[in-house]
């Protein structure tokens, strides 16, 4: 447990600041006069720091607290939406209330650019954090991947790259998964999807930030998938014939889906997926990929967003450029 001191306990940048940024989020003390305010889980505590002893905060929380908490909460759940009521009735005060320190939130995240609060009007209304991305973040994170993917000692069989590296680096997979979501309205996507085995932490990161299913299409069968629905297609690549599998009961239908992947060259594969989905009457909602060739010119697909474009190998220099 770490107690962080602060003489004015309402400095909210401090507080929300360092929350919005993942830091110490598992458990969070706050100093005011004595008392410190501390989170462990779902339960917040009031601890009297000059008697020891502790209660379960039953009594209304300092505005400045109450803020972190609830920014706390959404940051850790970008995407999900919380009934204004959710919070009234874990702090013990109104919906109005509640409403207030959500206008506070917004106007300091605008000022710090960290994210910004959705709001749905509404009996079934609410609000969610959204993450922010933006452009100039989203072209350092494709300056970051050029820079990466520029060492010869990533080259490979047949002019291709190794990329491996860069899907089990945890702080670039966050960046990358902010980048492509950055490309698309959530509200829009009920599924995230990727084909075994490379696009899966990619696509589980995605899905966790967006708070939506992960769906994993496969090259063969599973037994424990159930009924499944086939598909078989032709490499553009190869010119072999392969195919693809999902699971009936991974998608509802009438659904639409946002499909992600690591690399793609002539989108065959990507144009399989969108048949494949919409034979369970299944909607593509949009197609992005870390990595996509500059040639073939001419593709399966024409809607799809990628970070870089690789122009293979060239006088012993990797050309790949932001895209």
């Amino acid at each position: 447990m770490r107690l962080i001191r602060k003489e004015q306990s309402d400095r909210l940048s401090f507080m929300i600041g360092r929350l919005s940024r993942g830091v110490e989020t598992s458990v969070h003390c706050f100093l005011k006069t004595g008392v410190s305010w501390m989170q462990e889980g779902r339960r917040i505590i009031k601890l009297n720091t000059k008697t020891a002893d502790s209660k379960t905060a039953s009594e209304k929380l300092p505005k400045p607290i109450r803020y972190s908490f609830i920014l706390k909460e959404l940051s850790e759940n970008p995407y999900r939406q919380f009934r204004l009521q959710y919070f009234a009735d874990k702090w013990n005060t109104s919906k109005s209330t509640i409403s207030e320190d959500l206008a506070e939130i917004e106007r300091y995240l605008q000022t710090a650019r960290e994210g910004k609060l959705l709001t749905t009007a509404g009996a079934a209304g609410g609000v969610m954090f959204q993450p922010y991305f933006g452009p100039e973040d989203l072209q350092r994170l494709k300056e970051e991947l050029c820079r990466r993917l520029q060492d010869t000692d990533r080259i490979i069989v047949g002019d291709l790259l190794y990329m491996n590296d860069l899907f089990y680096d945890p702080n670039l997979l966050e960046k990358m998964s902010k980048g492509i979501l950055s490309y698309y309205d959530l509200s829009t996507i009920d599924y995230v999807a990727t084909i075994e085995t490379k696009g899966i932490p990619l696509a589980t990161r995605i899905a966790g930030l967006a708070n939506k299913p992960l769906v994993i299409i496969r090259k063969r069968t599973v037994l424990t998938e159930g009924t499944s629905l086939y598909k078989n297609y032709t490499d553009s690549s190869s010119g072999q014939i392969k195919t693809l599998t999902v699971s009936l009961k991974a998608v509802h239908r009438g659904s639409r889906v946002l499909f992600v992947d690591d690399f793609m060259r002539a989108g065959g594969t990507a144009n399989a997926v969108k048949d494949l989905l919409k034979e369970l009457d299944t909607e593509l909602a949009g197609i992005a990929v870390v990595m996509v060739t500059g040639a073939p010119r001419q593709r399966a697909i024409d809607n799809y967003q990628a970070l870089v474009e690789y122009d293979g190998v060239r006088d012993g220099k990797i050309r790949i450029t932001p895209r």
